[in-house]
C-alpha cells in the first residue's frame, strides 16, 4: 500500500469516525444502549404474525 493510498484510508477512517459520532449525539445513544433498547424492545413487543389462513372450510 502506497504512502498516499495509506493517508486516503486514515482520512476516511476518521471521517466516518466523526460521523458516528455525530449521529450518536443525534440519537442520543451508544451502540450498547441502542442495542438494550431493541433487544428490550423485541422482548417488549413481539413479532405480530399475522394468519393467512381462513376458517372457512
Amino acid at each position: 500500500m502506497s504512502s498516499d493510498e495509506t493517508e486516503d484510508t486514515r482520512a476516511d477512517e476518521l471521517e466516518l469516525d466523526a460521523l458516528v459520532r455525530e449521529l450518536r449525539q443525534v440519537l442520543g445513544t451508544t451502540p450498547d444502549e441502542a442495542f438494550g433498547h431493541a433487544e428490550h424492545a423485541a422482548h417488549t413487543h413481539p413479532p405480530q404474525h399475522q394468519d393467512d389462513q381462513t376458517d372457512d372450510e
